[in-house]
C-alpha cells in the first residue's frame, strides 16, 4: 500500500514539472514603428507635416525646433506663428500607451516658411475723392491724395525732396497734406502697410503736387519801351518760389485758346533752346528762371509793335508748372532812327541781287547773307542777337546810300536769310531779316 502512494506523488511531481515551457517566461517591450514624415503645407507663419498612422499608437509627441512637446492624436500636426523665410525642424515620435511597447524614436523633417510677400506699392492720384480720374487738382494749400490698396498707409511728404519730411498714418484710402506753399511743388511719397508679419511693406510711390497758386500770383510793372526793348519788374507774392517771365508778340498771343496751350508753347520754345545749347530740358530751365523781385529787358524787338509780357510760376527741376499766368500788354515805339528797305532782284540758282535803300536817317549798314538753316546757330554761337549785330556784322560788307548788291556762289534751290543791321547818324540802329530762296538747277 505504501508503495502505490509513493509512485502517485512521484507522477504527479513529474507531471507539475512536465507542465512548464519557454513562451511563459516574461516578454520584453517592443518599441513602436518610428513615423514617417512628409511635408503637409507650408506658409509664410506656418509649417504643417503629416505621416501614416503608427500601428499600436495612441498619441504622437511633437517638437518645433527643440521646444516644448505638443501631444497629438491624429497623424498630422501644424505650427503657427512662425517667421516668413526661416527654417524649421519638426521631430514626431510615436507614443505607445501599453506596457508591452515603447514609445517610437523621433523622426525629423526640415521645412522652410516661405518669404513673405512685398505689398504692392499704392497707385497715387491727386483730386477731389469723388473724381478719382482727376490729376493735380489741388485747392489752396491743402493736396488731396487718392491711393488704390485698402491696407494701413503710412504717407510722408517732403518740400522739393524726396527725402525726409513728415510722416502721417491713415487707415482710409486718403489723405490731406497741408501747409503746401501756394504754387511750390511738393513730393509726396506714400507706402502700404499691413502690420502682418507675412507681408513687407511696400515700397513708395510718388507723387508730386502743388498747390494752386493764388489768382494774382505776380505784379507786373509798368513796361517802359523802346523802338526795339521792352522793360518790365516782376514782384511776385512769394519770394521763394520760381518763375520765367518772357515775352511774346500779340498776334501770336492772341492765336492760342487756352493759357495752358501758350504755355506749352513756350515749353516747346525752351526746349528746342535747351537742344540748341546741348543740355537737358532741366539744365536749360535752371538757368532761365528766377525767385524774387527782378527786373527784365527784352530787346532786338519790331519798332511799333504789339507785345505781351508775362510772368508763369514753374519749378527748376522739373516740368511742373502753375496754370496761373500774369501778362500785361506792351508796344515798342515807332521807328525814329531811320531803316534800310530791303528787296530782291535777278533771283537765279546760283544768287541773286540784294538792292537796299536806306532813309536819310541810316549813316551805314552792313549786309550779311547767310542759309536760313544757320542763322540761330550763327547767332548762338555769338553769344545771342546783340552780341551777333556788334560783334559779327561790322565784319560783314559795310555800305553807304542805296547799293545793290550782287550774291552769287549760292546753292540752287536754297532759303537764305538776308541780314542788314542799319546805324543810325544818333548812334541807334535798325535790325531786318528778309528770307529769299534761290531758283531750283535745270
Amino acid at each position: 500500500m505504501k508503495k502505490k502512494l509513493l509512485f502517485s506523488a512521484f507522477f504527479v511531481l513529474g507531471a507539475a514539472f512536465a507542465g512548464c515551457s519557454d513562451d511563459e517566461k516574461p516578454v520584453d517591450p517592443v518599441a513602436l514603428a518610428i513615423p514617417v514624415l512628409a511635408e503637409d503645407a507650408v506658409t509664410q507663419v506656418s509649417v504643417a507635416v503629416t505621416w501614416d498612422a503608427v500601428e499600436n499608437a495612441v498619441s504622437y509627441a511633437c517638437t518645433l525646433d527643440g521646444g516644448a512637446e505638443t501631444t497629438v492624436t491624429q497623424p498630422s500636426v501644424r505650427f503657427d506663428g512662425l517667421e516668413p523665410g526661416r527654417s524649421y525642424t519638426v521631430k514626431v515620435k510615436a507614443v505607445a500607451g501599453q506596457e508591452q511597447y515603447l514609445d517610437s524614436e523621433f523622426a525629423q523633417i526640415t521645412l522652410t516658411t516661405l518669404p513673405a510677400t512685398q505689398l504692392a506699392a499704392p497707385v497715387l492720384s491727386a483730386g477731389n475723392p469723388a473724381h478719382r480720374g482727376v490729376s493735380r487738382l489741388v485747392e489752396g494749400d491743402h493736396a488731396l491724395l487718392l491711393v488704390g490698396d485698402d491696407l494701413v498707409l503710412t504717407l510722408q511728404t517732403a518740400h522739393d525732396t524726396v527725402d525726409g519730411g513728415e510722416e502721417l498714418t491713415v487707415t482710409g484710402l486718403s489723405a490731406v497734406v497741408t501747409g503746401l506753399e501756394s504754387g511750390m511743388p511738393a513730393t509726396v511719397r506714400v507706402k502700404a502697410v499691413s502690420g502682418q508679419v507675412q507681408f513687407l511693406d511696400s515700397e513708395f510711390a510718388e507723387l508730386t503736387v502743388a498747390a494752386a497758386m493764388e489768382q494774382n500770383p505776380f505784379t507786373l510793372s509798368a513796361a517802359e519801351t523802346g523802338m526795339n526793348s521792352i522793360s518790365v519788374s516782376v514782384s511776385p507774392k512769394s519770394k521763394t518760389r520760381t518763375y520765367y517771365c518772357g515775352y511774346a508778340l500779340k498776334s501770336d498771343f492772341d492765336k492760342y485758346a487756352s493759357t495752358e496751350e501758350f504755355i506749352g508753347s513756350v515749353r516747346r520754345k525752351l526746349s528746342a533752346s535747351a537742344l540748341i545749347a546741348g543740355v537737358s530740358f532741366e539744365e536749360y530751365l535752371a538757368t532761365q528762371l528766377v525767385q524774387g523781385d527782378h527786373p527784365f529787358e527784352f530787346t532786338g524787338l519790331k519798332p511799333e509793335t504789339d507785345y505781351v509780357v508775362y510772368a508763369v510760376g514753374w519749378y527748376a527741376p522739373g516740368d511742373l508748372l502753375t496754370t496761373v499766368l500774369v501778362s500785361a500788354p506792351a508796344t515798342t515805339l515807332p521807328d525814329a532812327s531811320g531803316e534800310v528797305t530791303v528787296t530782291f532782284e535777278n533771283v537765279a540758282s546760283d544768287g541773286f541781287d540784294v538792292v537796299c535803300t536806306p532813309d536819310a536817317a541810316i549813316e551805314k549798314y552792313y549786309v550779311h547773307v547767310t542759309k536760313t538753316s544757320s542763322l540761330a546757330m550763327e547767332v548762338l554761337m555769338a553769344g545771342g542777337l546783340e552780341a551777333f549785330k556788334k560783334e559779327v556784322m561790322p565784319t560783314k560788307g559795310e555800305y553807304t546810300g542805296p547799293q545793290t548788291i550782287r550774291k552769287t556762289g549760292l546753292a540752287a534751290g536754297t532759303s537764305y536769310s538776308v541780314c542788314v543791321l542799319g546805324i543810325s547818324k544818333s548812334g541807334s540802329d535798325f535790325w531786318i531779316e528778309k528770307t529769299q530762296k534761290t531758283e531750283k538747277a535745270e
